[in-house]
């Protein structure tokens, strides 16, 4: 009898103890959305004039196409995408750290 309560006390005080833990890795941070800034410059994709790689500068936003390719080039880079309604083309913002636009060919 007394092993009895003991192994029901022992299974309620573990059941109590259950998971549901959801801890994570990473730390998301929430980002408020802001309305699209469009580019300053305006880029002709097809212009062989234009460079095929482009150095990123913080706080200026830079038109990209699709096929275009952004290369970070330092750790903890951050960059922002809007997407512009009716439109191919998308605005690339640098928040900070170091990236390229490889533009496709």
């Amino acid at each position: 009898m007394k092993k009895t309560i003991t192994l029901i006390t022992l299974l309620i005080s573990l059941v109590g103890c259950g998971g549901g833990s959801s801890s994570s890795s990473g730390t998301i941070t929430p980002i408020d959305p802001v309305e699209p800034v469009e580019p300053v410059d305006p880029v002709d994709p097809d212009d062989p004039k234009n460079p095929k790689t482009i150095s990123m500068t913080t706080n200026e936003v830079y038109q990209v196409f699709p096929g275009d390719k952004i290369e970070k080039r330092s750790e903890g880079t951050r960059v922002k995408i809007a997407y512009f309604e009716n439109k191919t083309a998308s605005g690339v913002e640098l928040i900070e750290g170091s990236a390229e636009i490889i533009r496709s060919e």
